[in-house]
């Protein structure tokens, strides 16, 4: 959600610099911008009010979209050396922009499930140390199912220590109920 309102923030300000280095009151008189541009342009002439703020609100947040999205269809483009370098850094911001929601939603995937993260970091770490050591390819294979077996063991553990905060009422009903797998498939206890 931060990254999507982070994104609105800086759209929004791409869209406003875009529209400030346009305008032609900012330029040379007589001056070509990208606004002028958009209105004068025979093939792709707009009908809308260049002197309606808002319109020109539109075009902007309209390229300043397009810019962050890289989708830039070309019927808005720079015409100016402001406007050029204000286009460069919109779609450097851009590219930022979506470099960190993308990292952050990674980030958020990855650690989703700690234990699974930390089994893979052990095995990663393994990997590592035997082919540095060039350790015996049998013994590789060992090492390595005694990492997943230990991981068993160790969610055995957590889940032992886990029942032990509540109370013995609790503790014997949860005991019971994760019994029941095990204790209905023997003939005898059905």
């Amino acid at each position: 959600m931060w990254g999507m309102v982070g994104m609105s923030l800086a759209d929004n300000l791409k869209c406003e610099n875009w529209k400030l280095v346009g305008d032609p009151a900012n330029g040379p008189p007589g001056g070509n911008s990208w606004i002028t541009n958009l209105f004068s342009n025979k093939r792709q002439y707009s009908h809308d009010n260049i002197c309606d703020p808002a319109t020109i609100y539109m075009h902007s947040l309209y390229w300043s979209v397009m810019t962050i999205t890289s989708i830039g269809y070309g019927d808005i483009v720079p015409v100016t050396a402001p406007e050029y370098m204000a286009c460069t850094l919109g779609m450097l911001s851009g590219a930022v922009t979506w470099a960190y929601i993308i990292g952050s939603g990674c980030s958020v995937i990855s650690n989703m499930d700690p234990v699974q993260t930390l089994f893979e970091q052990r095995m990663d770490a393994l990997n590592r140390m035997v082919q540095e050591q060039n350790v015996d390819n049998d013994l590789r294979c060992r090492l390595r199912e005694f990492v997943r077996e230990s991981s068993h063991l160790e969610a055995v553990e957590r889940s032992r220590h886990l029942m032990q905060i509540f109370a013995p009422i609790l503790r014997g009903a949860l005991a019971v109920d994760l019994s029941r797998r095990w204790v209905n498939a023997i003939f005898y206890f059905r």
